[in-house]
């Protein structure tokens, strides 16, 4: 009975840090798949627009991302300018890059802990219903899409686009960048972060699918091999139950 309530506490914690980890994980995607970016240079018409070389936007955005993801960079935005204001933007990116990366690392140790102490029988995480605390997790994480989607479909994506920046940068408006000063904004298109809105809600999705088929099975199996050990015993009293042979 004593262990019931660390048992509890230990679920909800891999639950959370599950749900993080998804979400860190899927948001990370674009961050640092830089390719996903250099796919769009010419589908969204990026050298047109700002009459700039595909070299150049991809060098710009290759800067412009080394100094949000890597430490001791300069800020750089190549050919591109950049006013004060927009700077002090990118500033408080980097922080919320660094946040999203912390929280992806974090999760990752926790739930790689609590897997390795559940497996040694150390600790007993929660099987509500016999579901695997993954599809929990699924679910949990799984809200954060559906309530981007339902929010962005009430309000339409420019409103939602506007709404997001003032949650994210409460109190501020250096997000509102200005199209000669900043010119970087003409080769980072709201089409771009649109599609990276699309790619990590996708890449949640599939996460949670994965999960939730990973508990499918591993419940099939467990069934499994309850059932195993009962047919045994039945054929073996089967055995003995044959006439003996003359």
């Amino acid at each position: 009975m004593k262990s019931k309530p660390v048992s509890v506490t230990l679920s909800v914690i891999f639950v959370i840090a599950l749900a993080a980890l998804i979400i860190t994980g899927a948001i990370a995607i674009p961050i640092y798949c830089r390719f996903f970016y250099y796919w769009q240079i010419k589908p969204l018409g990026l050298e047109e627009v700002s009459g700039a070389s595909y070299e150049e936007i991809k060098e710009a955005y290759n800067l412009l991302l080394n100094y949000l993801t890597l430490p001791g960079r300069e800020f750089s935005v190549g050919v591109f300018k950049c006013s004060e204001s927009a700077i002090a933007h990118f500033d408080d990116c980097k922080f919320l890059f660094n946040l999203n990366l912390g929280v992806l690392v974090g999760s990752t140790a926790v739930i790689i802990v609590l897997g390795v102490l559940s497996k040694l029988k150390i600790i007993r995480i929660c099987r509500p219903h016999d579901h695997s605390m993954c599809t929990i997790g699924a679910l949990v994480s799984v809200l954060l899409p559906v309530l981007v989607i339902i929010a962005f479909a009430a309000v339409g994506w420019d409103r939602g686009y506007e709404l997001f920046h003032n949650i994210m940068f409460p109190g501020k408006d250096n997000w509102q960048f200005s199209w000669t000063a900043d010119s970087i904004i003409q080769v980072l298109p709201d089409e771009f972060f649109m599609n990276c809105a699309i790619l990590i809600g996708c890449a949640i999705v599939a996460a949670d699918i994965g999960l939730v088929i990973y508990d499918v099975e591993s419940r099939k199996r467990r069934r499994l091999k309850n059932i195993k050990p009962e047919n045994g015993e039945k054929a073996e009293e089967d055995e003995k139950n044959l006439p003996a042979e003359t």
